[in-house]
């Protein structure tokens, strides 16, 4: 993995005369401008988040632009080719809960500067390449972000890279939830995570209690991500979670 920092000073001047800036549309300027303001926000203003990270996908001509220590891209170190495959397993490795409690031990404040970044451990490539059951861990979690990302014609050309041309999946709360629970107890389970440790884990995330208590009357993601360990581990990825009950199958 490659991680590269850009002043903000060079935001417009200093990549103007670059390729990939010359065949931008004549909007991009601005459509780039408005974007960065919107990913700074939340790290500027001292919004109090739910999470301390927050990751996202960006156009090409981002990683051609300005932007300050406190906005990491984190390329492939193969470029475009790994895109497609680097991508939704970083994507979703930076939206786990374990990335994010490990995270917040090291974020005092609401700023992620890059030397925190280097610092972070993130799952080793090889560990996706695994397959503890008849599915290869990268593949499985490629799907899984294809489907929770690609939600609106927005992401689009995100969805064509990662192979898929066809209309954007339609959102569905309850299925939403089974996947990001699955996901979280996949990525507790390649940090190395058991589910004593990972109950813990999930108690030090007060606010998704609370969004859990207000809207189910319990800690719902709780239930979920921990009755997915298990299976998980063992390779299963089509086992549906039926809290308070036995597991169903897909």
């Amino acid at each position: 993995m490659d991680g590269k920092l850009f002043s903000q000073d060079v935001l417009l001047d200093g990549v103007k005369t670059t390729p990939v800036w010359e065949a931008l549309a004549d909007d991009a300027p601005s459509l780039f401008t408005t974007e960065l303001q919107r990913i700074y926000a939340p790290l500027t203003a001292g919004s109090q988040l739910s999470e301390a990270s927050t990751s996202d996908v960006q156009p090409q001509y981002a990683k051609e632009c300005g932007a300050g220590n406190s906005m990491a891209m984190l390329l492939p170190e193969n470029g475009e080719q790994a895109y497609a495959q680097f991508v939704p397993l970083r994507l979703a490795n930076l939206s786990s809960l374990a990335f994010d409690f490990v995270l917040r031990t090291k974020v005092q404040g609401q700023n992620l500067n890059w030397y925190i970044v280097e610092q972070l451990p993130l799952v080793r490539p090889e560990q996706f390449e695994q397959m503890p059951g008849k599915t290869c861990i990268a593949d499985f979690v490629g799907g899984e972000v294809l489907r929770l990302s690609y939600t609106a014609q927005d992401l689009a050309p995100f969805a064509r890279d990662m192979g898929y041309d066809d209309a954007p999946f339609k959102w569905d709360e309850n299925d939403r939830r089974h996947r990001m629970a699955r996901l979280d107890a996949l990525f507790f389970t390649l940090y190395g995570i058991n589910c004593d440790d990972a109950a813990y884990i999930l108690d030090t995330f007060p606010i998704v209690r609370e969004q859990d208590e207000k809207a189910h009357g319990r800690y719902l993601a709780k239930e979920l991500i921990l009755a997915y360990m298990n299976v998980v581990a063992a390779g299963d990825f089509a086992t549906v979670a039926a809290v308070g009950a036995s597991l169903s199958p897909n």
